[in-house]
């Protein structure tokens, strides 16, 4: 089976290196497709792959439902992030 991948600026190794770090990441989605908890935003975006500051973006721009994707105690607390409902809208 042929792909249309133009290889020709990597070598099959770093192919390698590449398809087990996405491999790794596409387990990582999966195992916490379901978490139900809150967790701090930081560390929501880092198990959908995105940095903080682009999930803030998301959550203001696409404004992603308060109370049941995000919430904030005050402003100026820390934001935290229901994993399993994020992963709804993403």
């Amino acid at each position: 089976m042929h792909s249309n991948l133009n290889t020709k600026n990597y070598d099959y190794d770093n192919l390698i290196n590449i398809i087990n770090s996405l491999n790794k990441k596409v387990d990582e989605l999966y195992k916490t497709k379901n978490y139900s908890d809150w967790m701090t935003l930081k560390h929501a975006a880092g198990l959908v792959g995105l940095s903080r500051n682009a999930l803030i973006q998301r959550i203001t721009n696409e404004h992603y439902p308060e109370g049941i994707v995000w919430r904030q105690k005050d402003k100026g607390c820390a934001i935290m992030v229901n994993l399993k409902e994020l992963n709804k809208v993403i």
